[in-house]
């Protein structure tokens, strides 16, 4: 069972496969056993535990708000697709979580053809694009206009 999150992102809260202990009338408290990131390629799990403010030997209400603050907050960095926080595991009073991300996608390279170097160069210095960048619709956007502009001023 999910609990979704009200936004259009795609975020969302899972508690495990059996939520037969789960009572969302009475919400419990629970100390976080442990912290798994899951997706992280170019981001340090580490770091976005901290930053979803989630740490080992915290207590937690289970339901309850960190969790959707926790997602808020990694959400609101800008660099992922999806964002979810998992309870993957009750033993006694500890929850052991995982968080699971799906990075956008980022520049890997870029090249441009049928034109002379030099406007290629010239090009190049004007989009300004580093190999790692974020590949958003806005960095789309923004380097369509300055090729285009490059074209029709030049």
């Amino acid at each position: 069972m999910l609990l979704g999150l009200g936004s259009s992102a795609f975020a969302q809260i899972q508690i495990g496969d059996d939520l037969s202990e789960i009572d969302y009338a009475h919400p419990q408290k629970y100390e976080i056993g442990g912290i798994v990131v899951d997706g992280a390629k170019y981001v340090d799990g580490s770091m976005l535990s901290m930053i979803a403010g989630l740490r080992v030997g915290e207590t937690i209400s289970i339901p309850g708000d960190e969790i959707s603050t926790g997602i808020r907050k990694i959400w609101e960095q800008g660099l992922f697709e999806d964002v979810a926080i998992n309870a993957t595991e009750f033993v006694g009073n500890k929850v052991f979580l995982q968080i699971a991300i799906k990075e956008k996608p980022r520049v890997s390279k870029f090249s441009l053809k049928g034109i002379k170097k030099s406007e290629a160069d010239d090009i190049r210095n004007k989009i300004n694009l580093s190999r790692g960048d974020i590949a958003t619709e806005h960095l789309l956007t923004k380097t369509t206009r300055i090729i285009e502009d490059y074209y029709f001023i030049a």
